[in-house]
């Protein structure tokens, strides 16, 4: 079995809604801004990003149950939100499976490359190929 980790690019504009807080941000929300920082990065910083999420994910696998039951495999999108020095201050998740929650709640206090702005926001998609 293969495991894909894939970094979610968004090329199209999405509309952000406007937020009162950060506190009060839904998933939709986080997403919609995810999409929108993404399309701002260049080619190195994209490449930067995704080098660092795929170290971070790496180090939180290694405390996450392994996927056994069919249900484990279903896949899962984690929004982050990064500081300035590229250290993930809050997530979003969209999945409800152990696995998931695991890769979450793992994924708090990482700390990935520098983004261009802060807050930045980055979305991470995972799926796993038979």
């Amino acid at each position: 079995m293969r495991i894909a980790f894939v970094a979610t690019l968004f090329s199209a504009t999405l509309p952000v809604a406007a937020v009162a807080s950060a506190d009060e941000m839904n998933y939709g929300q986080a997403a919609a801004l995810a999409a929108k920082d993404s399309a701002t990065l260049s080619v190195d910083q994209l490449a930067a990003i995704v080098e660092s999420e795929s170290k971070a994910w790496s180090a939180v696998r290694q405390h996450c149950p392994e996927p056994v039951r069919k249900a484990d495999f279903e896949p899962f999108t984690v929004i982050m939100e990064l500081d300035a020095s590229g250290k993930i201050t809050r997530t979003w998740l969209k999945g409800d499976t152990a696995v998931a929650i695991c890769f979450n709640k793992g994924l708090g206090g990482q700390t990935l490359a520098k983004p261009p702005h802060a807050p930045f926001y980055a979305s991470y998609d995972m799926y796993w190929q038979q």
